[in-house]
């Protein structure tokens, strides 16, 4: 089943069928400015330049359609796989300010605040990176310290 989602001015509506958004957009409660998005896409665009609603007289028809199909920004993946895997593997602290972060962008998103949830997200992919980056450096180092020390009690044994 087809669900198509509604937004205008920071509040968004649905989900609703294919039949459901012409019957409404005929009808003038969704209007030519409003933004859709379509199923399976993460892509809002307007209203009156969908396909889908091309040919349908809306009731407010007075009012010119857009010059062009402007689009807001994509809503960010949640990503939790990686900041786990820096708090287990690599950095626990940093691995774990990026969880709270990645945890944040769905919440942000059900909220209609695009904007917050791709700062969340890339707060999110930052502290991840980070956490990964200081986690090799100490591994790295603490492995040439133990190979080290490996190299020096082996040259100690010596005859």
């Amino acid at each position: 089943m087809s669900e198509f989602w509604v937004a205008r001015n920071g509040e968004r509506y649905g989900p609703y069928t294919q039949e459901q958004l012409v019957e409404y957009y005929q009808s003038g409660q969704v209007l030519p400015s409003d933004q859709v998005c379509r199923p399976g896409s993460q892509e809002w665009v307007i209203a009156s330049s969908m396909s889908e609603l091309s040919g349908v007289q809306d009731a407010a028809s007075s009012s010119p359609p857009p010059l062009h199909n402007e689009t807001i920004k994509d809503v960010p993946a949640v990503n939790l796989v990686g900041p786990i895997l820096v708090t287990l593997f690599c950095c626990l602290p940093f691995g774990i300010v990026s969880i709270v972060f990645a945890s944040q962008v769905p919440t942000k998103v059900a909220q209609n605040d695009l904007a917050g949830a791709q700062t969340a997200a890339a707060s999110a992919r930052n502290w991840m990176m980070w956490g990964f980056i200081i986690g090799l450096v100490f591994n790295l180092l603490g492995f040439g310290v133990y190979i080290f020390a490996g190299l020096a009690a082996v040259a100690g044994n010596g005859p």
